[in-house]
């Protein structure tokens, strides 16, 4: 595993069991298997000009930020203290690869802003979780699960959504950054249209879900309920006058 970290996965891919990862740690923490040097994931090395375009761009206050958060992140991600949790979602079958990757790592820079009390700039959240993802899916690689391309983009919006629905970060907001990203990394246009257009089905989706609910509150109160507000209003009517 190089330095250079990993690709997010899949929704609908099925992980495969891991072939090289020992038992799951012992309650006291065990450390997981190092990463090996040796071993890169042919699509994580695939990527890695993207990785560094991401990083190239950013300005020299915004790069030191990120690699100093990236290095806490790859330590905390190996960490005794962290090894039994991680562990247990790689072994978890029942786990989508895309929420193993997306939200694992999204999970992962929340924490680390939380113990640092907010005090990583919330600016290189993102371009850390996407260097954290190729990390992690290079590891997975490396124990014998299959990442693929397909699953980029769902791991990928998956982190950036879980890292902003974290801080309360409007929608629109959310899709700014993603376009940005888009554009740092500088994917091909199937990969953009399958991230941005997944971002749009998720909106139309939340729209009919609110829809919905709606018109389930408006049939559940139906006749009796237009019935009730009509009496309560006329009920306070009669109270004025009589007063």
């Amino acid at each position: 595993m190089q330095n250079a970290p990993g690709v997010p996965a899949p929704a609908a891919t099925a992980a495969t069991a891991p072939q090289n990862i020992p038992g799951a740690p012992a309650g006291g923490g065990q450390q997981l298997p190092p990463p090996n040097p040796e071993t890169t994931s042919p699509l994580v090395k695939a990527h890695e000009d993207e990785l560094a375009n991401m990083v190239t761009v950013m300005p020299p206050e915004m790069r030191d930020a990120y690699q100093r958060v990236v290095v806490a992140g790859k330590k905390m991600m190996y960490a005794p203290e962290t090894a039994e949790a991680i562990h247990g979602i790689i072994l978890d079958d029942k786990i989508p690869m895309a929420n193993k990757l997306g939200e694992g790592v999204a999970n992962l820079v929340v924490m680390m802003d939380n113990q640092g009390n907010g005090t990583i700039p919330k600016d290189v959240l993102v371009p850390v979780g996407v260097t954290l993802m190729f990390e992690a899916a290079d590891y997975l690689f490396e124990v014998g699960m299959e990442v693929t391309e397909g699953d980029l983009s769902d791991a990928m919006e998956l982190m950036v959504y879980s890292i902003f629905e974290a801080y309360g970060v409007p929608q629109a907001e959310v899709d700014k950054i993603i376009d940005k990203l888009m554009s740092d990394l500088d994917l091909d246009d199937e990969t953009k249209e399958k991230l941005v257009g997944g971002v749009k089905e998720r909106e139309a989706e939340d729209m009919e879900a609110a829809e919905a609910e709606t018109a389930a509150q408006e049939t559940a109160e139906g006749p009796a309920g237009e019935e009730a507000e009509f009496n309560a209003s006329f009920d306070a009517e009669q109270a004025k006058r009589r007063m």
